[in-house]
């Protein structure tokens, strides 16, 4: 080879090389520009449109269209359709069956193009009236792996090539960003609309509740009171019969005025619970770091008259500290505490334990008892309000304490349950939220 034939071969080599580099260079600022629009539009559609005309202009295609699969996913729903000057008359009603070439894009999913299509298999799908196809190529869009639509050019003279795929590919790939970028803004578009109706519903909810506690507010009111008053009457002139009519009256009437007494006073505690079941749910907290083991023994302290005179061992055992309002555990510890005296009033030698322990991210701690116990199909009933799994005239009380115990621990974040067995004993537990999930 003479040196003039090697320079020559050479300048062709670079003029090759440099036409190349101009056209990936075209290829990248197109898709630069189409990659834009899923910022720039809101608006599938438009969106669409810009990407493909972007599309048809660098792969010298002159018609084609753009649709999405209906949600049965048998039909194409065109967004819209560009003839590229040629005649079309098909009824845009007309559905458009996944079928043919553009069927083969959706099933594989890939980029797929004919063009021979006058001549191809292809061809006896086409309605009356369809725009003239030389050549076609469909490129499906995906998202999440699944074929939701397709992109579809035409008409390209000189045929479609590899390369014409690879790039209907990649702006297919757009558009499938584009579409699922809106659909994620229509969710959160939905969404937002949805907490605003919750707020508004929430607004609504909070002033009954406001209005709710108030009306308790006054019915508590009314009930400490009002009711109050005609109880310390009755008690009162009770008493003074008692007191000052005990020789006129025989031994029946004399039973009765103290069966009197005895309900007056059975009636102000029963008004007492209702007032303090009351306040458990609606009082203010002061959320502090609490000895539960103290706390538990200063409780026991206060219950010295309940346990005079008996056999009666209390073990209270090494409690974790907590965080919550202090006089609503106080609280706790005297329910649960005189609810297990209670009920080991019948037991010669009574034993009442208390323990707690740190248990993943629960403090869970008990008051367990060998007293009268209880059934367990009965358990749910323990923790309601007035319900009593034992006969009044074995053990007095109102039946609220436990559902106080409830309604303190569940405001603070807490559960409780119970176990026991008839004659042998129960036991009470209750769990609060510990270290980072404890109350702030």
């Amino acid at each position: 080879m003479n040196t003039t034939s090697a320079v020559t071969d050479n300048e062709a080599k670079l003029k090759e090389a440099l036409a190349q580099s101009q056209q990936r260079e075209l290829e990248f600022s197109a898709l630069l520009e189409a990659s834009h629009t899923i910022l720039e539009y809101r608006d599938f559609p438009q969106a669409a449109r810009r990407i493909f005309d972007s599309c048809k202009n660098l792969t010298g295609a002159t018609a084609g269209y753009v649709a999405l699969l209906n949600e049965n996913g048998d039909e194409n729903l065109v967004l819209f359709l560009d003839a590229g000057g040629r005649t079309c008359t098909v009824d845009p009603d007309l559905p458009m069956p996944v079928r043919g070439l553009r069927g083969e894009a959706y099933g594989a999913p890939k980029t797929v193009f004919e063009n021979s299509f006058m001549s191809s298999a292809w061809i006896k799908f086409m309605p009356e009236g369809h725009v003239r196809l030389d050549n076609v190529l469909f490129a499906p869009l995906l998202v999440g792996g699944k074929a939701v639509g397709v992109m579809g050019i035409a008409n390209k003279p000189g045929g479609f090539t590899e390369r014409d795929a690879r790039i209907a590919t990649a702006f297919g790939d757009i558009a499938a960003l584009s579409l699922s970028n809106n659909w994620t803004l229509d969710e959160l578009a939905k969404s937002e609309a949805e907490v605003k109706k919750l707020n508004v519903e929430l607004g609504i909810h909070t002033a009954e509740v406001e209005e709710a506690n108030k009306e308790l507010e006054a019915f508590a009111y009314t009930v400490s009171h009002d009711l109050r008053a005609p109880l310390r009457a009755i008690d009162g002139f009770t008493q003074s019969l008692l007191d000052g009519y005990t020789d006129k009256l025989d031994e029946e009437g004399k039973r009765l005025l103290d069966v009197v007494c005895d309900n007056t006073h059975k009636m102000g505690q029963l008004i007492s619970d209702i007032l303090a079941f009351s306040r458990a749910g609606r009082q203010e907290m002061s959320v502090a770091e609490v000895d539960m083991e103290n706390l538990a023994a200063v409780a026991l302290d206060g219950l010295q008259q309940a346990t005079a005179g008996r056999d009666l061992a209390v073990d209270i055992k090494s409690l974790p500290p907590a965080r919550g309002d202090f006089s609503m555990l106080q609280q706790v510890w005297i329910n649960l505490l005189a609810n297990a005296i209670k009920f080991t009033r019948a037991k010669p030698a009574a034993r009442i334990e208390v323990g707690g322990a740190t248990d993943g991210a629960e403090l869970v701690y008990y008051a367990k008892d060998n007293g009268a116990g209880f059934d367990m199909q009965y358990m749910d009933k323990l923790f309601g309000v007035f319900q009593r799994l034992h006969r009044a005239d074995e053990f007095d009380g109102t039946g609220i304490g436990l559902a106080i115990v409830k309604r303190i621990i569940a405001k603070h974040g807490g559960r409780v349950w119970a176990e026991g067995k008839v004659g042998e004993g129960a036991t009470i537990y209750f769990a609060l939220p510990s270290g980072k999930n404890n109350m702030a």
